[in-house]
């Protein structure tokens, strides 16, 4: 069972998709799906549901949308939640480095850092050792953000994406996840 809709083309009202590529073989056309593709390439059958990539971005939308009060409650913009995240982990990071660790081009980190400054739940300073390097460091703000927040936006993922999972469901998805996370990013950085 599918969990999601996955908009169906060619489907006429009221008929199910068995019934209407039935229809379209007595009249000598095929439906989107039964290996036929643009300008005459072949194509292989790969229903939605089959592909890791759609059901990743689904889940993704689906937890974004299921804890996206919590962050409004406490003043979080969606834009910097995972810059937090990492810097609860690893406090006085360079832009790069933070940029690398969330998965987000350096260009595009700009606006969401600042958006943290402005919050008040980083500074931006020099290092120490080296001035050239600009880190990004928590406040006081920031850091007491993460010992209430965080919890409770754990609590709403548990009750809602693992909400049929047992323990042991739970940990293997979770090793799975981390297992693809170190394939993508090994082959983004050749």
């Amino acid at each position: 069972m599918v969990p999601y809709k996955i908009a169906r083309k060619n489907v006429p009202a009221g008929k199910s998709p068995a019934a209407s590529r039935s229809i379209a073989r007595r009249r000598g056309r095929r439906q989107v799906g039964e290996g036929v593709a643009a300008e005459g390439k072949e194509s292989y059958a790969f229903p939605g549901h089959e592909s890791f990539g759609l059901l990743l971005r689904i889940a993704m939308l689906g937890l974004r949308r299921s804890f996206k009060a919590q962050l409004a409650e406490f003043g979080v913009p969606w834009s910097v939640w995972y810059y937090l995240r990492v810097l609860w982990e690893n406090d006085g990071l360079s832009q790069k480095e933070l940029t690398e660790r969330v998965g987000i081009l350096q260009p595009n980190a700009v606006g969401s850092i600042q958006a943290m400054k402005k919050l008040g739940f980083v500074r931006i300073e020099r290092s120490a050792p080296d001035l050239r390097r600009i880190c990004i460091r928590l406040t006081p703000k920031g850091r007491e953000l993460q010992r209430v927040l965080l919890p409770k936006v754990r609590e709403r993922i548990e009750t809602v994406a693992f909400k049929n999972f047992n323990a042991e469901e739970r940990q293997q998805l979770v090793a799975l996840l981390a297992k693809v996370c170190v394939n993508v990013t090994a082959v983004a950085a050749r």
